[in-house]
């Protein structure tokens, strides 16, 4: 019978959609099991059905997940008029190096190599279950492969000196409230020398779009 239903979901929801009310609604039987209303829960040994793509799919989906170069110039003056300058440094270090949000964030002035034109990834951050910028941990990036130097262009370089100067009147003003364990390359607006909350910044992100 889940299997049924879950075949029925199929036809109107993508993939991403079917797979999250696939995992809530185990969540619920998992739940009625601990309450002694059913045995077992039948989601546990249900196949999600597989859903073959054809070449129109898959060419409306590339379309769908990546700006184009008009869009990506169009956002970053968006950026710029209406955004902060440190959401206009991280946006555009983002769209020039490739490194994921994760990555980015969690970068530290010594990381930067002005010299040869450099960011150094060597590892990532997240806030963990709490969701609190100041529970977060340091980690190494995703794979072995992600720890890497990128180059960059001059003007991204030139940007990211920018933001780092922004960031040293920034620790000025604040004085000994300022975190200093870590000298984060973006940092929080509300916590001082805390690193960004990536919800602050997908936020904003979205707004800009």
């Amino acid at each position: 019978m889940y299997g049924r239903f879950l075949t029925s979901l199929n036809e109107d929801y993508k993939p991403n959609s079917l797979n999250s009310i696939h995992v809530t609604t185990s969540m619920v039987l998992d739940y009625a099991v601990e309450c002694g209303l059913i045995p077992t829960n039948p989601a546990k040994s249900a196949k999600k059905p597989k859903t073959v793509k054809s070449l129109q799919d898959v060419a409306g989906d590339i379309e769908e997940k990546y700006l184009t170069r008009t869009e990506v110039e169009r956002l970053m003056q968006a950026a710029k008029d209406y955004g902060n300058f440190r959401n206009f440094a991280l946006l555009r270090l983002l769209i020039y190096s490739g490194l994921r949000i994760g990555e980015a964030l969690a970068l530290e002035t010594s990381n930067i190599d002005f010299k040869h034109s450099v960011v150094k990834v060597r590892q990532t951050i997240s806030t963990g279950a709490t969701k609190n910028v100041k529970d977060f941990h340091l980690q190494t990036p995703k794979t072995s492969t992600s720890i890497r130097d990128v180059e960059l262009d001059s003007e991204t370089m030139e940007i990211l000196h920018q933001q780092i100067i922004e960031q040293k009147k920034k620790r000025l003003k604040a004085g000994s409230e300022w975190y200093s364990e870590h000298n984060f390359v973006f940092t929080s607006e509300k916590y001082a020398g805390y690193p960004v909350f990536y919800n602050s910044f997908t936020g904003s992100f979205y707004r800009l779009l």
